[in-house]
């Protein structure tokens, strides 16, 4: 059997929910005339849809928890890291699951960057989040 090996540290949460969050990412976007999605969806479908959203919201904040690293106890103002754990100073610099949890977490109002003359902070809008 072949050995995957990772340059990069990966959550499992990242391992597990990546198709998802392809798949929950894609209905974000503008729709297509190829789209998948029927064009008539019934109340299930929602219910379906807007569950699979919470379980991507989870995901991509526990991402954000487990990858960053914690400025304060309740874990609401993160600093990201780099690929070998390191702090950055921009968060264009983090390691690729921090950026992608990052984009998720934008596109849905969860999280703000806060900046100030050293750094860029990562900040969830709720500790429900």
């Amino acid at each position: 059997m072949p050995r995957i090996a990772f340059s990069f540290p990966v959550s499992a949460a990242m391992l597990h929910f990546r198709p998802i969050q392809s798949f929950l990412l894609s209905l974000l976007s503008p729709r297509s005339s190829t789209s998948p999605a029927p064009a008539h969806a019934g109340p299930r479908d929602h219910s379906l849809t807007q569950d699979a959203f919470s379980i991507a919201d989870q995901s991509m904040i526990a991402t954000l928890r487990a990858e960053c690293i914690r400025q304060d106890a309740e874990g609401l103002r993160l600093w990201p890291v780099d690929a070998s754990g390191m702090k950055v100073q921009a968060v264009a610099q983090a390691c690729p699951q921090i950026l992608r949890a990052l984009e998720w977490c934008r596109k849905r109002g969860m999280v703000q960057i806060e900046t100030n003359a050293w750094d860029e902070l990562i900040v969830l809008n709720t500790p429900a989040a």
